[in-house]
């Protein structure tokens, strides 16, 4: 069952019985004003935890493009104060995707989930977002990120709508992977994210494991500076470099000599460096 405040003065009351997904499905809610407004969501589920549903914050605002309605825009999300409840299963894919106004999370968000394995466009599109530190410290079995915090220019170069830097506004925090060792794949993890202003020294030392770094950090045309020299020194397991470095065109000095001195069975270095 599901408690819902609204934020407003309005509650919600939800029973879910057997068929979860339908019940759930169906909650709805309109405010009377524009605001912002605060919804606590509390959820049980006997013998099982507490799950919550997907959910959608849909709104008509003057100046998005148009279509931005069917393409999955969940506009006026602004923050996630406290950790998602338990969702039951591995995976949370798109979670947020196209959220252009969230900015805070909790770096608690995930400590309810600590079964979760794949996070795939998680934070797709998320344009103001700030990754507060340890946000993926409590998820030791974590196996794949792809396109986790990507920004993708189509959905916001269209129709004359005016673009917010794509970027991540507090950049990426040191030790942010240092508890997930089991992470195999890195795939466009920072894709286009042109605020990043370094690459955090140690970034992947403890993901022994990755084996795939495809353009992870592709288009990150804001990062200066140099390329920390041990970035991939542990990385004994990778195979695939292609891209990762391309359109970085903010990188001052050389590439460090011994960049991949440690990444013996890699097989494609396409595009690495390219642009």
């Amino acid at each position: 069952s599901l408690e819902i405040d609204w934020g407003d003065g309005s509650t919600s009351s939800v029973s879910a019985g057997s068929n979860v997904e339908s019940c759930y499905s169906n909650i709805t809610h309109s405010y009377s004003s524009a605001g912002d407004y605060t919804i606590t969501i509390t959820a049980t589920r006997e013998g099982k935890g507490a799950l919550i549903p997907h959910i959608q914050t849909w709104a008509i605002q003057e100046g998005l493009p148009y279509g931005a309605l069917e393409s999955g825009y969940d506009a006026m999300l602004k923050s996630i104060p406290t950790p998602l409840l338990s969702i039951g299963g591995n995976r949370l894919d798109y979670s947020f995707i196209n959220c252009f106004s969230l900015e805070n999370i909790c770096s608690e968000l995930f400590s309810k989930n600590q079964q979760l394995t794949v996070l795939n466009s998680t934070f797709y599109n998320c344009h103001r977002i700030q990754i507060p530190n340890g946000l993926f410290d409590c998820l030791p079995f974590l196996d794949e990120l792809h396109q986790t915090f990507e920004m993708y220019t189509w959905a916001i170069e269209i129709q004359g709508f005016t673009p917010i830097n794509r970027r991540l506004s507090n950049g990426i925090p040191s030790g942010l992977f240092d508890h997930n060792p089991n992470i195999r794949q890195f795939n466009r993890v920072f894709f286009n994210c042109n605020g990043i202003p370094e690459i955090p020294a140690g970034l992947f030392d403890n993901n022994i494991n990755a084996e795939a770094f495809l353009n992870t950090f592709r288009g990150c045309s804001g990062i200066t500076g140099s390329i920390p020299s041990d970035l991939f020194v542990n990385n004994t397991k990778a195979v695939c470099f292609q891209g990762t470095f391309a359109e970085c065109t903010g990188f001052s000095g050389s590439i460090p000599e011994n960049l991949f001195e440690n990444n013996t069975f890699v097989t494609d270095f396409s595009e690495t460096f390219c642009g």
